[in-house]
């Protein structure tokens, strides 16, 4: 979301003065709330190239039962899918509250279309 930490991550990537997107982005526990989600979404699809893919983890807690980033991101691919891994630590245990799932979603977005939402029709 911080054009300058965007723009530093790619020049990054390519090693050299010209820019170079990503062709996998990913991320675990950073969908947790409150959290700019709407800045963290904007990022993702700034790094990730096109055709791209993106994976996420994410936890459901108590106030981030699966947050609309998923929906938003599903729109910018071709294919979005997600599975419910079992956690074989106790829930809690890393920090978080008792009653936090003791199953990590794993989020895929696949193929970066890079079409905006302002781009629909």
């Amino acid at each position: 979301g911080v054009d300058e930490d965007v723009e530093a991550a790619l020049q990054h990537r390519s090693g050299s003065n010209e820019y170079r997107r990503f062709d996998i982005v990913m991320g675990s526990d950073i969908t947790y709330s409150p959290a700019p989600l709407d800045l963290l979404r904007s990022t993702i699809l700034e790094l990730v190239a096109p055709t791209g893919t993106v994976i996420l983890a994410h936890r459901n807690r108590t106030k981030t039962i699966d947050p609309p980033i998923f929906t938003d991101l599903a729109y910018h691919f071709k294919s979005h899918s997600c599975c419910t891994v079992a956690d074989e630590t106790w829930a809690g245990l890393g920090g978080g509250a008792a009653m936090e799932d003791d199953c990590i979603q794993i989020h895929v977005f696949k193929n970066y279309t890079g079409l905006a939402r302002s781009q629909e029709n």
